[in-house]
């Protein structure tokens, strides 16, 4: 910090990279905060908190000359919020099947003269830094710091670049479940997983969106530029920029697009999953009842046999008692002794038929009136329903 605030303005690029909100930031004390503002007009409010987590703004201001004959000094300061995911377990959390990572990228882009511009970066990740650097080093400078807006065309090829990696990450993990969505004989699935995942796709409509509002801000501001500017910068610099500038602005909205169609895969397959669970509960339930009636129509056979077997084993076990008496001796041939067993079965024997078998056919015809009777009134009970209710629906 300390070798920026001793380093002398001179022309051409200057790109800074800072780090405010990561791992090990710089201090930002009350006279850094000041040199900041004093060399490249970066105002306090930039570093509260509220700027600092917001999820995307743009600000810019022109000033006056420092010297007669100069064009005005031209500062804008630009921040977007990417939301980078990834799958796998995370060090924190071992068991995750999904990551994530807030990028803050945040920009401070301070326009002297048509020769001279600086770019602060702020909490760029390193890859980005990298691919920066590469650019810087393969492209004629000229065009980015001869117009105040050629470094927002500059950087935001980079911004639109994360926006599509980290879009297409989303995408990817969405086609994965898309691939691998369960079915109705496995209808297991993480849902939690899901959610997390409806989360992410939530938070990066949001972030691009309001990256789109920004970009809309950049193009504004640079179609009003002050005469005074524009008419210092080389011929059809400004035409350049701004075609330059509404290319990557409909990639940012194609990103936007993508992004919510994505979302709206998600929660179709969110619901698919609820819907073939339902499905497997149903099937469940369906085996359930057909057991159920299975064991139904069982307890219906034995009641059939008990009532078939009940009235006989009444009878006979009336007849059986002490009220009534049948002594075979009499009956017993003359070649057979007293002594000697013998079987034998009484002349009045018929009586238990004619008592036994009427009264089966009756318990057995009353049964079956009874379950009929039970039948016609849940059918009657089901029919008053239905009326009722298309009488309801006609008022």
């Amino acid at each position: 910090m300390s070798d920026l605030c001793s380093q002398q303005d001179s022309s051409g690029l200057k790109v800074i990279f800072m780090n405010i909100t990561t791992s090990n930031p710089a201090p930002m004390t009350a006279d850094v905060q000041k040199v900041m503002f004093t060399k490249f007009h970066i105002p306090a409010w930039f570093w509260t908190e509220k700027n600092r987590v917001s999820n995307g703004f743009y600000f810019a201001d022109t000033t006056p000359p420092p010297m007669p004959n100069k064009p005005p000094q031209h500062t804008s300061i630009f921040r977007f919020l990417i939301k980078t995911t990834w799958t796998g377990p995370t060090a924190k959390r071992p068991g995750l099947q999904m990551g994530y990572n807030w990028q803050h990228l945040s920009f401070a882009a301070h326009w002297s003269s048509p020769t001279q511009a600086t770019l602060v970066c702020f909490d760029l990740p390193l890859d980005t830094e990298h691919a920066i650097h590469m650019s810087l080093e393969s492209q004629p400078l000229d065009a980015v710091y001869s117009h105040p807006y050629g470094i927002h065309a500059f950087i935001l090829d980079h911004v639109t670049t994360l926006y599509d990696t980290a879009i297409w990450k989303l995408r990817d993990t969405v086609r994965h479940n898309e691939l691998h969505r369960p079915t109705v004989a496995q209808p297991s699935a993480n849902y939690t997983s899901l959610h997390d995942m409806a989360r992410h796709m939530a938070h990066s409509t949001e972030v691009c969106g309001v990256a789109l509002g920004v970009m809309d801000s950049m193009l504004s501001d640079l179609q009003s530029l002050p005469t005074t500017i524009s008419s210092s910068t080389p011929a059809n610099t400004a035409s350049s920029i701004l075609a330059d500038m509404l290319r990557q602005r409909s990639l940012l909205y194609g990103f936007h697009l993508r992004c919510q169609a994505t979302e709206a895969r998600l929660k179709n397959e969110i619901a698919l999953v609820f819907h073939i669970a339902a499905q497997h509960e149903s099937m469940l339930a369906q085996q359930i009842a057909q057991a159920a009636k299975e064991d139904s129509r069982a307890m219906k056979t034995i009641s059939v046999l008990g009532l078939v077997f009940l009235p006989g084993t009444f009878v006979s076990s009336l007849f059986s008692m002490s009220f009534f008496n049948f002594n075979p001796s009499d009956s017993l041939s003359s070649s057979q002794s007293a002594d000697e067993p013998t079987w034998c079965i009484s002349d009045r024997f018929w009586i238990y038929w004619v008592v036994t078998l009427p009264i089966t056919a009756i318990t057995i015809a009353w049964w079956f009136y009874w379950q009929r009777r039970l039948v016609q009134k849940s059918h009657a009970g089901e029919g008053g329903n239905a009326s009722e209710i298309g009488a309801a629906e006609k008022v």
